[in-house]
């Protein structure tokens, strides 16, 4: 599995189209968006990192840099310059980023999003980009994603494939995120089992998107328990 990551891109609302011929032969990621809690430890969250061998794996963390330094040391992936925003620590674990950015976004009816924002190159020309967000309690989640989509379409190279990992204060937000970007994004939880076999997501306060779906599709996805997460195996077609 290829570990060359990362670029920005974006948002386009495409229909996942055929590979023509000539194309680049697609490029298969798992990656894994974890919650890690004031409980969780390093060596657990790397164990769980290591066991879904995972690509990438976007960390948002009540811990500091050192915590998280201590995990990409344990599952053998370099991080981004983490980036700490209030009582949160965020980071992507993977290969070398070609750049990340952490910062605050304000939101226009109040509230803000605290994003992490990292590119990597997948080849010469192909692009993955790697997104957390982070939305306080009390922040229209609406008003969120509208700004959300503002920076990705100012910020994010406009032909970059893109893996979003969303952490809310509350599971009803992560349940309005997935529904106010259906058209936009693709929600991984739709592509586990348990999805494809009619059940509801349980509560949860972590999601992850992709998109956009010319660029970037989902095969399988499975939910993580402790710390709380989910993986999924994307392809990036091109």
């Amino acid at each position: 599995m290829r570990r060359a990551i990362l670029a920005a891109a974006a948002v386009a609302t495409v229909s996942a189209c055929a590979m023509r011929m000539g194309n680049p032969d697609p490029v298969e990621y798992q990656a894994v968006a974890i919650a890690a809690g004031p409980a969780a430890t390093a060596e657990q969250t790397a164990e769980q990192i290591r066991t879904a061998n995972a690509d990438v794996a976007l960390v948002v963390a009540a811990h500091d840099s050192a915590w998280i330094s201590d995990v990409a040391r344990r599952a053998e992936l370099v991080s981004t310059r983490p980036g700490r925003l209030g009582e949160q620590t965020f980071a992507f674990l993977g290969a070398k980023p070609v750049g990340d950015t952490t910062l605050a976004i304000k939101v226009q009816s109040g509230g803000e999003l605290r994003v992490h924002d990292a590119l990597y190159n997948i080849d010469k020309t192909r692009h993955l980009d790697l997104l957390t967000v982070s939305i306080d309690r009390g922040t229209n989640v609406r008003d969120a994603v509208t700004r959300l989509l503002g920076y990705v379409a100012t910020d994010v190279y406009p032909n970059a494939a893109i893996i979003l990992a969303v952490h809310t204060a509350t599971p009803e937000q992560a349940d309005t995120m997935a529904v106010a970007t259906r058209a936009a994004m693709g929600d991984a939880w739709e592509c586990t089992q348990a999805s494809r076999q009619g059940s509801a997501p349980s509560p949860a306060n972590l999601r992850l998107f992709y998109f956009p779906a010319a660029r970037i599709s989902c095969e399988s996805a499975r939910v993580l328990d402790s710390p709380p997460g989910i993986t999924a195996q994307l392809i990036v077609q091109r």
